[in-house]
């Protein structure tokens, strides 16, 4: 299943609110304390849902996933702000960024 909502990161644009996405295998809530392999792509708008995807044509990640029966948690994030200027420790900072909103969403921070 994948989850979607939206998510202010202050470092990343500010309080403009982006698209956070999240795919989470069938068994992650009937086993809430399984560790899961993490999976995580850039371009997240372009991953799983037409509809969001910048020419209309998305990476169906979500159907291979749910095909395949890969039991992974698959984290897509916007990179717009990754370009080859910034430097490693930026893009390192942008990313954490990133996966810290993901966690606190569900963690429930």
């Amino acid at each position: 299943m994948v989850k979607k909502w939206n998510v202010v990161i202050p470092k990343l644009s500010g309080e403009k609110p982006r698209r956070a996405y999240v795919y989470l295998p069938d068994s992650y809530e009937k086993n809430p304390d399984k560790r899961y392999p993490v999976m995580y792509m850039f371009d997240g708008h372009n991953v799983f849902f037409d509809e969001d995807a910048t020419f209309g044509k998305s990476w169906n990640m979500n159907k291979y996933l749910v095909e395949s029966k890969k039991e992974l948690i698959c984290i897509p994030a916007a990179v717009t702000e990754f370009s080859p200027a910034i430097n490693e420790h930026k893009r390192n900072e942008l990313l954490n960024g990133w996966a810290n909103a993901v966690n606190k969403t569900f963690s429930g921070e």
